[in-house]
């Protein structure tokens, strides 16, 4: 393994501290280069497939499989195993040999012992993937986690709502929900919604009491928010925060977090739970899918020895992501890279992250800057500072920036441009002054904005043949014209369950702030002005059109998440 990881870019220095770390802790090995931050687990598994010969399964590979001709050759396992041997991926077209995923390249007969149960005369054969990307493969494609609500649903006796709920929370997780919606309607009706890729999906319709009969028998709905209500803890309120305790399945417990919100809306109680997957690590940060220029500025950014990079964008559109992937590309046994979050997201071993609190008697405002101004007192070289939202904390943190540091963040904001207009708006609390932007001007490195796009299942997705949408590719690349752009199709497939979707991808713009932006910043040039710095290819609805002409994403879809420009 060690000859393997120093193929795929780790030092000997990172080689024999993972030894020693090794040798002390028992740890294994390939484990903990994703535990202490040295590279994520697809990185390990791309070293495993060069120590056994075997080719490398992405993650993004869930994206293309077809499920129909397979599934049968699926392990049939239940709902609380977590060693899920391997998947089926795809099936040649004579269907005489089948491609497996396995995690453990020694542990390969036994797998083809199992497949050839079903036919002696199939040939197997054998690629690497990450436990994260098997059991991602399985559980959305393979095990039916519809059934258990279902079950639980025709269930008798009290308990059967707490198993409604378990049931619900298992299916959200495995099918890759951020979120689970439990809306009250006219009437006695209420809806449940999982939040994937970024959409709300209708999950399921549920009995609800009427609200004007007091004396009623409460229903399904009412039952489910009652029981998540009765987990967070939680004083009877107009609102309730909160996270999940018991009522978490025993199969996704420690894997996943549940934060809960229920508020009294005008038909009745409605509740939202968001779901954090404690599993996740980092992605390797030339995977995500810059654009080499735009790859080459972000590197270059984030091994400066002082400055802020701020990443912006809405909720879910991957800045964390981005700021993880992106500061792993540090040398964490050479430069002290220390944070500040709320929660931290990503554990990175080699790091140090601190998890802000806030405490009864200080605003969420007063906590940021007391952790900050702590963090400036520990001698860090990079600081990663989970969001800036006022003056205050945004003066600190270009202080950092000033006296030596390099600061990463995250802002709420739709464009790069976007975030100079904020920061400029940022008015102290106590004077209502303005930040100085002179010391802004010269202190970015860069704003990177990001956004989510789903991409087009692969399986159904028809040619694209509206004129206005092959004039807008060609107006802003000409050179793209020639590639064949699709739509998606409204009935969907099985491969994609009828979305016409299947994943999502990162597009984004990036303001590399030059001398040129910085003059733009410090004179006050408007939001388009300093928008202009950006070549309109290059901006977001420009990448985002790119992947249009490409046959990645719907021109539909970009216009969904992203504001056109006209």
């Amino acid at each position: 393994m060690p000859s393997a990881l120093r193929l795929r870019g780790l030092k000997s220095a990172e080689i024999d501290f993972l030894l020693s770390y090794c040798h002390v802790s028992g740890a294994d090995m390939g484990e903990s280069v994703r535990s202490l931050g040295m590279g994520s687990s697809e990185l390990v598994m791309q070293a495993a497939s060069i120590r056994h010969g075997y080719p490398y399964l992405a993650p993004a590979a869930i994206d293309e499989i077809d499920p129909r001709d397979i599934a049968q050759y699926a392990p049939k396992l239940d709902e609380n195993t977590s060693d899920i041997p391997h998947v089926p991926i795809a099936l040649s077209e004579d269907r005489s040999a089948l491609l497996v995923a396995i995690n453990n390249g020694f542990r390969y007969q036994d797998t083809v012992n199992r497949i050839r149960a079903y036919d002696k005369r199939l040939q197997v054969q054998f690629c690497l993937a990450s436990k994260k990307t098997i059991q991602n493969i399985f559980r959305r494609e393979f095990f039916d986690t519809r059934r258990l609500f279902d079950d639980a649903r025709a269930g008798a006796g009290e308990d059967r709502y707490n198993k409604m709920l378990e049931a619900l929370l298992l299916h959200a997780c495995y099918q890759g929900a951020s979120d689970i919606h439990l809306n009250p309607l006219p009437g006695r009706a209420g809806v449940c919604y999982l939040r994937i890729d970024g959409t709300l999906e209708t999950f399921c319709f549920l009995t609800r009491s009427d609200r004007e009969d007091e004396m009623g028998e409460p229903g399904e709905f009412d039952r489910i928010v009652q029981a998540i209500r009765a987990d967070t803890n939680q004083t009877d309120s107009d609102i309730i925060e909160g996270g999940l305790d018991k009522a978490i399945p025993e199969a996704v417990k420690g894997k996943f977090r549940f934060r809960v919100e229920i508020t009294k809306a005008y038909f009745g109680n409605r509740a939202v739970v968001r779901i954090l997957n404690l599993a996740d690590d980092a992605a390797e940060f030339h995977d995500i899918g810059f654009d080499p220029v735009t790859e080459k500025k972000l590197l270059r950014a984030v091994r400066q020895s002082a400055g802020m990079l701020i990443v912006t964008g809405p909720t879910g559109s991957g800045k964390t992501t981005t700021i993880n992937a992106l500061m792993r590309t540090v040398d964490a046994m050479e430069t002290s890279i220390q944070s500040v979050e709320k929660p931290v997201e990503i554990p990175e071993g080699l790091w140090v992250q601190h998890n802000a609190r806030t405490h009864q008697d200080t605003s969420e405002a007063e906590e940021w800057l007391r952790w900050f101004k702590a963090l400036m007192r520990c001698d860090p070289d990079k600081m990663f500072f989970g969001e800036i939202r006022d003056a205050e904390t945004t003066a600190v943190a270009l202080d950092g920036a000033n006296t030596g540091h390099t600061v990463l963040t995250t802002m709420h904001t739709r464009s790069t441009a976007g975030a100079i207009t904020r920061i400029r708006n940022l008015r102290r609390s106590m004077t209502g002054e303005g930040l100085d932007m002179d010391m802004v001007a010269s202190n970015l490195l860069g704003i990177l904005a990001t956004r989510l796009v789903r991409k087009l299942c692969l399986h159904c997705r028809l040619p694209e043949d509206r004129r206005e949408v092959l004039d807008a590719i060609n107006r802003v690349h000409p050179d793209l014209a020639d590639h064949t752009s699709y739509k998606a199709n409204p009935d969907g497939c099985p491969a994609c369950k009828g979305k016409g979707y299947k994943g999502r991808r990162l597009v984004y713009e990036y303001l590399d702030v030059t001398r040129k932006a910085r003059i733009a910043i410090s004179e006050g040039k408007s939001e388009i002005e300093i928008e202009s710095l950006i070549p309109e290819a290059e901006r977001l609805w420009g990448t985002a059109l790119r992947f249009v002409a490409l046959g990645v994403t719907a021109y539909d879809e970009i216009q969904r998440v992203i504001l056109e420009e006209r």
